[in-house]
């Protein structure tokens, strides 16, 4: 469920800076792998968010 909580967070433009952004992606990998390994292949083709996600923690100013 936590995915969904997430993907409303995006889609609605609420922040998500402070969350465990690395964490969350590799628990959607597992999951899509359990429900479908052939969409779990075809989502990590296609997955950009190694690539822009920054390895440091982002933060705010006011943080």
């Amino acid at each position: 469920m936590l995915e969904v909580v997430l993907r409303n967070r995006i889609a609605h433009h609420e922040p998500v800076l402070s969350w465990n952004l690395p964490g969350h992606h590799q628990s959607m990998h597992r999951l899509t792998g359990w429900l479908s390994p052939g969409a779990a292949t075809w989502c990590f083709t296609f997955d950009r968010f190694v690539a822009v996600c920054p390895p440091q923690r982002i933060g705010l100013l006011d943080d």
